[in-house]
């Protein structure tokens, strides 16, 4: 059949017709990409291109809120004025094949023998976005299954899942929670320049070994609270591609992480952080970590955010800014190795809580405490419970007009021979019970005049100390 390179002949529907048609100009088969450019537009918003963009004068712009910008891409290159820009056919279809929203994610899954024939999920019940038959494939062992967030195991093996969305993906919440077979996770096809919430992504997943976070988009992420919660057997994370600058909730992100032994947070940006609460809690086996790259100046919750960190010697806090911080309660909680600790740059004048705080930091010998301003401090009990070898503590500058309990706060501080707390005022103090229980050694206790008559109330059990003033 003859080709011919360009028509002339003036016929079609105005709105969808190409400038060159309009103008009488010849044309050849790109006037029909043009109208399918108007076709998609309009498939989009439910409105004609001729009429918002020529007519109106609107944009011609489809809502990227819910579409995907590479849509609104297609549509401008195929309503180009010059046809000699716009794609052929065969770019089209290539374009569309490529580029559709498609998200894969492979999955490990152990069964033991006692899991055959029970159901059993990989993907969390509650993840927030909806998984059906239409839009999503499943893969288990290479052949299609129509169970969508769990299967039936037949037998005791090690099955390999691949899930393949066909959808953007905005919210991942408790998206792979309490999934406690999973093994491994590969993300490396999991597109996520969408994703706004991390919330519990991974909790509860005791026994991940290998996750592959290297190509995640974080950017967009304002929420990534729990985010890996007691994944046990987690002995690494890489977080080099992350992007945290949005993130404003950090809580308990590594909470119960037991394995993790080393984490690089040199690529975190804390700056819009707001609470670091349980942030390493029961990071029992961490023995490095390097905080020089945080910023803390919006952070107002501190409480337990060390606590369990077993294996910890030190802790390099100089770069904290804590102005704004009003609840220490624990943070240094059962750190049983933590042999030395700088609190030099610390700003506690907020604080109101310091209950717990160096509660079982049984290697510390001594504390600095002459930063520490505790006026507005509250509640002080167990606050040095369980520190054995601490032998000297200077609590001259300790304000304690507004402390309503010390109860168990020196209990079992088995190697303080003498403490002086002449400074301290406890007129509001209303528990002092067990304050200085099991402290073995402790001989003296030296309080002011005012305090002299309560402190003897409140420590009768105390036998061989002398309370003198």
């Amino acid at each position: 059949m003859l080709y011919k390179k360009y028509a002339s002949t003036n016929i079609g529907t105005q709105n969808y017709m190409a400038p060159e048609i309009i103008k009488n100009e010849k044309y050849n088969n790109k006037v029909d990409i043009y109208s399918l450019g108007c076709i998609i537009y309009e498939l989009f918003t439910l409105n004609q291109y001729f009429i918002d963009k020529i007519i109106d004068g609107k944009e011609g712009k489809i809502d990227l809120d819910i579409y995907s910008e590479k849509w609104q891409n297609l549509i401008d290159l195929s309503v180009k004025k010059d046809y000699n820009e716009r794609p052929d056919i065969d770019s089209i279809y290539n374009y569309v094949i490529n580029k559709t929203e498609r998200n894969e994610i492979l999955l490990t899954i152990k069964i033991e023998k006692e899991d055959i024939g029970k159901k059993v999920n990989f993907m969390n019940d509650e993840c927030q976005f909806e998984i059906n038959e239409s839009n999503s494939k499943v893969y288990i062992n290479n052949k299609l299954n129509k169970s969508l967030k769990y299967f039936i195991p037949e037998k005791e093996a090690l099955y390999q899942i691949k899930l393949i969305l066909f959808f953007p993906v905005k919210d991942c919440s408790n998206m792979f929670g309490y999934c406690h077979h999973l093994a491994s996770i590969n993300l490396s096809m999991f597109d996520t320049k969408n994703v706004t919430n991390m919330d519990s992504m991974f909790s509860a997943c005791y026994n991940l070994k290998d996750l592959d976070l290297s190509r995640f988009d974080t950017k967009n992420v304002t929420n990534m609270h729990y985010m890996f919660w007691n994944c046990e057997k987690l002995e690494n994370i890489d977080l080099s591609s992350f992007d945290t600058k949005n993130v404003t909730n950090m809580v308990g992100i590594f909470c119960g992480c037991r394995g993790l032994k080393h984490i690089d947070l040199s690529y975190f940006d804390t700056k819009n952080v707001t609470n670091m609460n349980h942030m390493f809690f029961c990071c029992s086996s961490l023995e490095i970590m390097d905080l020089s790259s945080f910023d803390t100046k919006n952070v107002t919750d501190m409480s337990s955010m060390f606590q369990g960190c077993a294996t910890l010697e030190r802790i390099d806090l100089s770069s904290f800014d804590t102005k704004n911080v009003t609840n220490m309660n624990g943070i240094f909680c059962f750190c049983y190795n933590l042999k030395s600790i700088d609190l030099s740059s610390f700003d506690t004048k907020k604080v109101t809580n310091m209950s717990q705080m160096f509660n079982g930091c049984r290697s510390l010998k001594s504390i600095d405490l002459s930063s520490v301003d505790t006026k507005n401090v509250l509640n002080m009990t167990h606050m040095f419970y369980g520190c054995h070898n601490l032998k000297i503590i200077d609590l001259s500058l300790f304000g304690t007009k507004n402390v309503t309990d010390m109860s168990r706060m020196f209990l079992d501080c088995r190697s303080l021979k003498s403490i002086d707390l002449s400074s301290f005022d406890i007129s509001n103090v209303t528990n002092m019970s067990d304050m200085f229980t099991d402290c073995k050694n402790l001989k003296e206790i030296k309080v002011n005049n005012n305090s002299l008559q309560q402190f003897r109330n409140n420590n009768k059990r105390l036998k061989n100390i002398i309370i003198s003033y």
